[in-house]
């Protein structure tokens, strides 16, 4: 789009470079955006192209800032792993779709999962041995003898940090 009139006014309008304020979820970071602004009422707005890569810009520096794993990390993790998105979100106990969403940077995964997909790649044969599962824990007299993830598991609080000191450690970010 070489030039473009403002939605507000049909004024001109520019193409401006600043450092901008952006939201996620409740994280607010600065970033660096390209939009377009009014020379007469000021107005700013951002084409949908600017908007993606704005976005994407915010989720990347929440990413940096806190230490996570970027979507293409996300991916080389799965492949190395030999894992389809939908096998790697049985693994981690996740729901339908969440790595797809990691992996196209849509979504921000959790410190937790963070720290367990850090733990595959440095142990991959982990995630093929099952040692990321626990034992179902039921109330019930008789066990239904299915293994669950440690994510599906509701134990009590003594139990909790038994499975997760043995089963995830919390690793650093590299």
């Amino acid at each position: 789009m070489a030039t473009m009139n403002c939605a507000v006014c049909d004024g001109k309008t520019k193409k401006v470079n600043e450092i901008r304020i952006g939201k996620y979820r409740s994280d607010s970071v600065k970033v660096k955006s390209e939009f377009y602004r009014c020379t007469d009422c000021e107005e700013t707005f951002f084409t949908p192209e600017q908007a993606r890569l704005h976005t994407r810009a915010v989720k990347n520096e929440i990413r940096k800032r806190d230490g996570l794993l970027v979507p293409e990390e996300i991916v080389r993790i799965r492949k190395k792993l030999g894992l389809t998105q939908g096998e790697l979100e049985q693994l981690l106990g996740t729901g339908d779709k969440v790595v797809v969403r990691w992996e196209s940077g849509k979504v921000i995964q959790g410190k937790g999962h963070d720290n367990v997909l850090r733990l595959l790649d440095r142990a991959p044969e982990i995630g093929r041995s099952g040692r990321l599962m626990t034992p179902c824990i039921s109330r019930a007299s008789a066990c239904c003898g299915k293994r669950k993830t440690a994510r599906s598991v509701a134990p009590t609080p003594s139990r909790s940090s038994r499975i997760f000191a043995t089963s995830i450690p919390v690793l650093p970010a590299r």
